[in-house]
């Protein structure tokens, strides 16, 4: 992994990745931190198909990156297989998916500082998109799509319980959710749309759609989605345009 300049985006180091049982190598396929950037978490996958979980103490102000545990999570030799990766904001649990499987994997940090995985393993019944976890860290959102039905599971992360939650089947000739991302305040999931080429703003409390904003030109399939931390602006990333838009956000 390489630490870049977020002004020049020059690389400033390069953070190894431990080699796995036996010394082979493992391929580092998804990433996220905490919001204070003291914690780091790396998915790798070796050629066996093992998903390991590696996490790193993270002092940015030294560039200093130590790995504090490695943990083994699950076995999937499936080659487009799309795995997921959330974290709460303050760093104690992370959420690794198998989209293939359905399986949803929680590791927590312990009393010392060391993640460990819980035995509990979440399942849902679609095919999972995006996955992202509420400021206050109590709740994980998934967005999920099985034959163009769009559904969301929630994670109660205190209570250890998921539940389901699917769209009217009108809503499938109508909806193409690709990404989310969540407000600062926890209230709303901004998720790109792309057959209507914009974002749909979607209440964490009943998962309706409250607002609708698009583009008439110059944007194409928006995919990719975040926002600033005071939620002024929000971008999102557009594949088959090749470029990026941004959302001007007026607080009242």
């Amino acid at each position: 992994m390489e630490v870049l300049d977020a002004t020049t985006f020059s690389t400033q180091l390069k953070i190894p990745i431990p080699t796995g049982t036996g010394g082979v190598t493992r391929q580092p396929i998804n990433i996220s931190m905490s919001a204070a950037g003291d914690f780091m978490f790396i998915v790798v996958k070796e050629a066996t198909g093992q998903h390991a979980l590696v996490t790193y103490a993270c002092d940015i102000s030294s560039n200093i990156y130590t790995v504090v545990s490695d943990s083994n999570i699950f076995v999937s030799t499936v080659k487009s297989n799309t795995i997921l990766l959330a974290n709460t904001p303050d760093g104690s649990a992370v959420f690794v998916l198998d989209a293939y499987a359905g399986k949803i994997y929680t590791i927590n940090r312990d009393g010392s500082g060391i993640y460990q995985p819980d035995t509990k393993v979440y399942t849902i019944n679609s095919i999972a998109k995006d996955m992202v976890a509420s400021p206050d860290n109590g709740t994980v959102y998934i967005l999920a799509q099985t034959n163009l039905s769009t559904s969301f599971a929630v994670i109660d992360i205190a209570k250890q319980e998921l539940k389901e939650y699917k769209y009217p089947a009108s809503y499938s000739t109508i909806i193409n959710l690709q990404r989310l991302a969540i407000s600062p305040d926890g209230t709303r999931l901004f998720i790109t749309d792309a057959d209507i080429t914009g974002v749909r703003v979607v209440s964490t409390s009943s998962l309706r759609i409250l607002q609708t904003l698009t583009w008439e030109r110059d944007i194409r399939y928006p995919m990719g989605v975040t926002m600033l931390p005071d939620a002024s602006s929000i971008y999102f990333a557009c594949v088959n345009s090749n470029n990026i838009a941004q959302v001007f956000q007026i607080n009242s």
